[in-house]
Formats: structure tokens, sequence, C-alpha cells
């Protein structure tokens, strides 16, 4: 998903409805367009802090090992519970039996909507 967030913030082109997480990049990618401040990018290598201590890493390799333990404990805290939304600014969304599907394939498109649109 980093590797696509990344992409969705340095490419003009807009997220593919195949990609992972296509919902949340295709915000990203809505909303860095439509923001008058000037984005840029920094890649962290991630898990640093299993060969050297925390106080020998810099800023952004901190940030990241903090954002990693909150995102653990959220999960934690919430592990059969997952949040299935409306995202501002993504083009469209597919729900399937009560749950929302993050990427689109046109056979999953098919196999969601086929047996209502043979019907009608």
């Amino acid at each position: 998903m980093a590797k696509q967030l990344w992409k969705s913030f340095i490419s003009e082109d807009a997220p593919s409805a195949s990609d992972p997480c296509f919902d949340l990049l295709s915000a990203a990618h809505a909303l860095r367009k439509r923001s008058l401040i000037r984005w840029t990018t920094h890649h962290v290598k991630g898990h640093q802090d299993k060969d050297t201590p925390i106080e020998g890493l810099d800023r952004w390799v901190k940030l990241n090992i903090l954002m990693d333990k909150k995102a653990k404990a959220l999960l934690k805290h919430h592990p059969q519970c997952p949040q299935q939304f409306a995202i501002p600014f993504e083009p469209w969304s597919i729900w399937y039996q009560g749950k929302k599907l993050s990427k689109a394939r046109y056979t999953t498109i098919y196999i969601v909507h086929a047996p209502a649109a043979l019907s009608y």
C-alpha cells in the first residue's frame, strides 16, 4: 500500500480501479490535486529499530516507528471490527454482502451485479 500511496502523490495519473486500496488511493490523489500545498515525498525504510537503538535514528524513522505502534495498538483494540465507510473524494464504491470492496475487477463487478442485471 505504501508504494501505491507514494505513487498517488507523485503521479498525475489517477489510480487504477484494480489497484489494492483503490478507494484510499483515489481519495489521496484527488485531495492532493485540490490542495494548495506543494507536497513532496520522503521514503522511510521500515523496521530500522530492529537493528539500531532508537537514539541513533533520525526524526523520520522515529515518526514511522510511532505510527507503526499506534496502528498496531488500534488493530489490537479492534481486531474484529474493521470500519467500512465512504471516503470523501473516492469516485465510487461497491458494497457486497454488507462489506465494502476496496478494489474492483470486472469479474468482481460481474459477480456482484450480474444476478440483479439479468433479472431486470
